[in-house]
């Protein structure tokens, strides 16, 4: 005789599909809004280009393309940039593991900077084609993980551009 499972126990199995479905919903509606989405508090300053939510390693992932105005000078001085020239000890309340200019693996120059924390990373670099520099921003935690990560990747970039916030 064939136990009919309760409802609990259903509910138990259907979680992690309904919870997928949601995030899947979210991340669609991420994208939808990206393109003309402004950061919070930072109008004016750069413009959110794509915003996207993945499943990586059973982790989600939110992430976001900012673009900043840039002159040649400040291109140039972000490309120059060395990583013990950077003052910044957190990013978004945890400690900087590692501020790169060259890739780790092979030591080829990355055109920029990236900077890793615990929980969350931003990577800058001037545009080729452009007058601005493209900063890249992930947070494994949250939305609001996600925009202090860009906040101080901003005052960041600002500080090598020499520009008050």
């Amino acid at each position: 005789m064939n136990a009919v499972p309760s409802t609990a126990s259903r509910l138990k199995r259907a979680a992690p599909a309904l919870l997928g479905a949601v995030l899947l919903a979210a991340a669609v509606l991420i994208s939808l809004l990206a393109p003309s989405a402004r950061a919070e508090g930072l109008e004016g300053r750069f413009e959110v280009r794509s915003a996207d939510l993945e499943l990586k390693d059973d982790v989600y992932h939110l992430n976001a393309r900012m673009d900043l105005p840039a002159t040649a000078a400040q291109k140039k001085a972000l490309k120059s940039l060395r990583p013990e020239a950077l003052a910044a000890k957190e990013l978004a309340g945890e400690p900087i593991q590692d501020k790169l200019t060259h890739a780790p693996g092979n030591g080829a120059d990355i055109g920029g900077l990236k900077v890793t924390a615990p929980n969350g990373w931003f990577a800058v670099r001037p545009s080729g084609t452009e007058d601005l520099c493209k900063i890249y921003a992930e947070s494994l935690r949250s939305e609001a993980h996600l925009k202090e990560i860009q906040e101080e990747a901003l005052q960041i970039v600002q500080s090598v551009f020499g520009t008050p916030r």
